[in-house]
């Protein structure tokens, strides 16, 4: 897969991701007017959780494939997007974050997987 085609599929994501925002902010609309009930509200987020963590990650994939391979340019840019890099650490969604949470999901899978045995 070519930088072009993860380009042209973030772009996907984020339109929906975008257009979900919009539903979300109607959403929220009719419940302040007592047009939905909480509970509606609450289904509905499940399928937003994926559309948002999908975004996210891409998002972080994105700013990982931006990012300069000279080490003086990445300093400069690192120091640049020091708010996007916490957001991304505050959020679990940086590297450091992705692979611990593998690392720890991928631990128990075998423990479970020992127990059964």
């Amino acid at each position: 897969m070519a930088i072009k085609h993860v380009k042209e599929y973030y772009k996907q994501i984020e339109k929906m991701y975008l257009e979900l925002s919009q539903s979300l902010v109607e959403m929220e609309k009719d419940y302040k007017a007592g047009e939905a009930t909480e509970e509606e509200l609450n289904n509905l987020l499940l399928p937003v959780r994926a559309i948002q963590d999908n975004y996210m990650r891409l998002s972080y994939i994105m700013h990982l494939l931006v990012k300069p391979n000279r080490e003086s340019k990445a300093k400069k840019f690192d120091k640049q997007n020091s708010k996007l890099n916490d957001y991304f650490k505050e959020h679990r969604l940086d590297k450091e974050s992705t692979l611990s949470d593998c690392a720890d999901a991928l631990k128990i899978f075998k423990e479970k997987i020992k127990e059964k045995k």
